[in-house]
């Protein structure tokens, strides 16, 4: 059995240090034929570790019943990186975030309601420990200290079974609440020890909760240098760990967002980790696709919702394009993985000062000292704006060392470098990248600058004076018994490591480790262990880059679905959720016959429904309500007569925050409403109650935290026995609201994406006849409190209009081929399904633009592609993504590939086109 233990600096596996960086890879958001693909570019990259999320939701679609086999199939997952050689960082949840459907928890969870998520709420735990207990039990015996000889892929340093390093449990749970932390985290932790886990437990949650016998660790793209040292400072017995760095930008439909980083502060940011002796992950290194009903919702200013597209700016592109990011992150993890030794070994005690520029500001540069028992390291970072492109670094010894910096934000150099017991690096003013082989191979230095620069090399205190080569062939020289490679950085953003030396002129390694060629470089150059050089002349890349050509576009209405005759209804006894009617992950159909109600158009306010409603009467298109890009989301004039058919669509719910686990579709009745205006609020200063007195998990809050702020209050009479309707929206303060002392809102600008609301029945906990009063409250004290006007709705509910309706429901399905015919030459504004055939003799990445489309779901042969959001009803462009990947594993090469759509509003697929996907890109 394989030891792990851990230090201030490092893990052990076996007795021998390892330094960890890595990248994510989520394998539900790559085609399972890709997987290895994906791993394979992460090598490539120089990274060692994967980090992936292991998605509830996937694999217990229904309770009790376990998925892990075909696309959910972790542990072949798993395998694919032991047979990489690589370690794995596994997120075992249960609760992931990461953008995905209620953050990974199941749907299932939140049928009936009532169950609270992310916290000691006995059903939950209970379901937390059914699924740890059916995960551990498939999976491990692939961690790296399970009973076996040989470590993942037959590491030297001996091992495990498998590649599982460490394990995370939870993620981002930002609130301090230690009662919680023992009831629900500690418990979380217990299930996975009792349940077989030997490995170390994690928790990413900036250190909001700590959980005694884990490892923080920390989610962050700014500050890497002070974090980590601060990390040291909190937790000194244990590696300070980067875990989630994110490298850009999530798409969202309508926009908004953080902003993406540029490559080079991308660059500039991993240096700085490193340079503070940070293990670190990259999040996501590769973002993938958000197939089907995966995709959440974010807490953002705006809407939220997630774009199909995972992209995120990622090094490794959607379909696996390798761009500027990717050479850029190949340069410093190929650094800091193949010198592992140097890293794993610094001595923390010996960090000396340091100025480190701000990522905005241009300053002077900045120096970053790290020394340990395998030597020496020294970063130089500058700051966008700064434009140094030499500078000269005294040395103990008092030599000036002329340091050539060309263009690039970070450049490092090492002294005194343990080269594997062959040889030491006394100093060079080149950055090394690489150094391969062994004693009987030979060895291969691999250093790198700015082309034409002067680079001095000294080993075993021999000095040797080179040239950095201009153009595209390397320099190769022999010093101390070790061939040295020198390159300049176009060279070496075109290398790549081979299992017997490097490849320059090379995109990658194939499923057969051998180099494939990269476009613009006429030849693949070789250089040995041993320094010996080969050429070989680069095939073409370009190959047949038409697109294929989508033909025979086939049209179904969803006529009986609208006209309610459809066989699939069944009838229900009044308002259900999607999650309810057992169909959470896809979109559901409701029918609603009213009764009475008259002819007159009323205002209707829905509750509740967590996105957009499509609302039909009598076939014909009343309104589009709730939230999202296109929709209303305030009362709606409508009939409330006759038939209704509504169909309700799961935009994504939400990834994390205040209002995680909302329900969709119809959970509760539609309601004829009037405003009631509420008048001028008296002021006055109180103390607010403890928020966590209320739910035991908030994101942003802490125990304890309740002071005096201020509180405005009306007094409302209230005789009618219909419900009264909160809503407060866009208020730039947290705050409570409580009705007759009672707690019945929430709200954050953030944490509940500046939104909630309640319906108060009459007669209930909260609401009374007569004068209500309705408080609300301010968490924090401030100087000058944002007045509430305009931001608290209440309604007065005139009356249920759905209630007393006879109610039914119909799942959502594609037609049968038989159903198809012709588009219509008159476009109806309904719901319908388009299909067409292409035919391709290539398995490549194909793109889909749907032009003149609006909203709506892809298949590709089968596959549920995802969502598209192109337009709203009205034309107006939606975006960002203008573009969907079509996976070349779903592919057909010897029979017509079909591609079907579902169109919300109906509109006309025949301007559509198919684009083909690059390998490599310059973003």
């Amino acid at each position: 059995m394989a030891t792990l233990s851990y230090d201030e600096q490092s893990f052990m596996v076996g007795g021998r240090r390892i330094w960890l960086w890595g990248g994510t890879l989520h394998y539900a958001r790559i085609p399972r034929e890709r997987w290895a693909d994906r791993i394979r570019a992460a090598r490539d990259a120089g990274l060692n570790l994967i980090t992936t999320d292991v998605l509830w939701s996937a694999h217990e679609p229904t309770p009790g019943r376990f998925h892990f086999s075909e696309e959910a199939d972790l542990r072949a997952f798993l395998e694919l990186i032991r047979a990489h050689r690589m370690y794995c960082l596994l997120r075992v949840g249960p609760f992931v975030g990461a953008e995905w459907d209620n953050g990974g928890l199941p749907a299932w969870l939140l049928r009936e309601g009532g169950m609270r998520l992310r916290e000691a709420d006995p059903p939950f735990l209970e379901a937390c420990s059914r699924f740890y207990g059916a995960l551990l039990e498939r999976i491990g015996d692939l961690q790296v200290t399970a009973p076996t000889a040989g470590g993942p892929g037959g590491r030297e340093e001996g091992g495990g079974s498998g590649p599982i390093v460490m394990v995370q449990c939870e993620h981002q749970w930002l609130c301090h609440n230690p009662e919680q932390g023992e009831k629900y985290l500690r418990e979380l932790t217990r299930y996975l020890r009792e349940n077989g886990c030997t490995v170390p437990i994690g928790m990413c949650n900036n250190l909001w909760q700590r959980v005694e016998g884990t490892i923080d660790t920390w989610k962050t793209r700014n500050r890497l240098a002070s974090d980590t040292r601060q990390l040291r400072v909190v937790q000194p017995h244990v590696p300070p760990m980067i875990t989630d760095l994110p490298p850009g930008k999530l798409d969202l439909w309508g926009g908004g967002g953080a902003e993406s980083l540029a490559p080079g502060d991308l660059f500039a940011r991993l240096a700085e980790g490193l340079a503070a002796g940070a293990q670190l992950n990259i999040l996501p290194f590769h973002g993938g696709t958000n197939f089907g009903f995966s995709a959440g919702r974010t807490l953002d200013a705006r809407a939220g919702f997630v774009a199909t597209s995972h992209d995120g700016d990622a090094p490794l592109g959607e379909a696996g394009e390798r761009g500027q990011r990717f050479r850029l992150v190949k340069r410093i993890a190929t650094f800091a993985t193949q010198f592992g030794q140097l890293f794993a070994h610094l001595e923390p005690e010996n960090a000396n000062p340091a100025a480190v520029a701000p990522a905005k500001e241009d300053r002077p540069l900045s120096v970053i000292h790290q020394r340990g028992a395998q030597g020496e390291v020294v970063f130089l970072l500058r700051s966008p704006g700064d434009r140094t492109s030499r500078t000269t670094l005294l040395l103990p010894d008092g030599l000036e060392l002329p340091v050539p910096m060309g263009r690039e934000r970070a450049v490092w150099i090492v002294r005194g470098v343990n080269l594997a017991g062959a040889a030491e690096l006394t100093y060079t003013n080149l950055a090394p990248w690489a150094f391969l082989g062994t004693r009987e191979t030979g060895r291969l230095l691999v250093l790198f600058g700015p082309a034409g620069a002067e680079g001095y090399v000294c080993i075993n205190g021999a000095l040797l004076q080179t040239k950095v080569p201009e153009g595209k062939k390397p320099s190769v020289l022999a010093h101390e018994g070790i061939s040295i490679a020198v390159l300049n950085t176009e060279q070496l953003d075109a290398a790549i490591i081979a299992p017997d030396g490097i490849a320059v002129g090379s995109s990658g390694l194939d499923e057969s480790d051998q180099p494939r060629p990269l476009g613009g470089w006429a030849r693949i150059t070789h250089i040995g262990l041993d320094g010996a050089e080969t050429a070989r002349s680069n095939r073409s890349t370009k190959g047949d880059d038409e697109a294929p050509t989508l033909e025979a576009w086939r049209h179904a209405g969803c006529d009986p679905w609208l006209e309610g005759t459809a066989e699939g209804y069944q009838s229900l006894s009044g308002p259900t959720s999607l999650e309810d009617a057992r169909a959470e992950g896809a979109y559901g159909w409701y029918q609603i016959q009213l009764k009475g109600g008259g002819n007159k158009a009323q205002q209707i306010l829905a509750t509740g429904c967590g996105d957009r409603l499509h609302v039909f009467r009598q076939g014909q298109r009343e309104a589009l309500i709730g939230e999202g890009p296109g929709a209303v989301d305030e009362p709606v004039e409508m009939t409330p007569s006759g038939r209704w058919v509504i169909l309700a669509e799961n935009l994504g719910r939400f990834d994390a925050g205040w209002r995680l686990g909302e329900r969709k579709g119809l959970p509760d009745h539609l309601y004829a409403v009037k405003p009631m205006t509420l008048g001028d609020p008296t002021r006055d200063r109180e103390r607010v109650p403890d928020p966590l007195e209320i739910r035991g998990f908030l994101e942003g809050v802490r125990r304890g935290m309740s002071a005096l702020g201020d509180t405005f209050t009306w007094s409302v009479q209230h005789n009618a026995q219909k419900p009264i309707i909160l809503r407060l929206r866009g208020y730039p303060a947290r705050a409570e609201v409580r009705v007759n002392d009672v707690p019945v809102l929430l709200y954050d600008p953030l944490f509940s994406s500046g939104r909630a609301e309640a319906v108060l029945p009459m007669g209930g906990e909260a609401l009374r006849r007569g004068k209500n009063r309705i408080r609300l409250a301010l968490f924090q004290r401030q100087d000058e409190p944002p007045d509430p006007a305009g931001h608290l709705e209440v309604y007065q509910a005139t009356r249920a209009v759905t209630e007393g309706a006879s109610w039914a429901f119909a799942p959502w399905e594609s037609p049968e081929d038989e159903e198809l015919g012709a588009i219509p030459k008159s476009r109806p504004d309904a719901p319908c399904w388009y299909r067409a055939h292409f035919r391709t003799e290539k398995r490549r990445p194909l793109w889909f633009e749907p032009r003149g489309l609006t909203k709506g779901q892809l298949y590709l042969n089968g596959y549920n592609v995802g969502r598209y959001f192109h337009a709203t009803a009205a034309g107006d462009h939606v975006g960002p993504q203008k573009r969907y990947l079509l996976p070349e594993a779903w592919l057909r090469t010897d029979e017509p590939n079909e591609l079907r759509v579902f169109e919300e509003h109906g509109h006309s697929p025949t301007r559509s086109r198919l684009h083909t996907a690059a390998a490599d890109s310059s973003g």
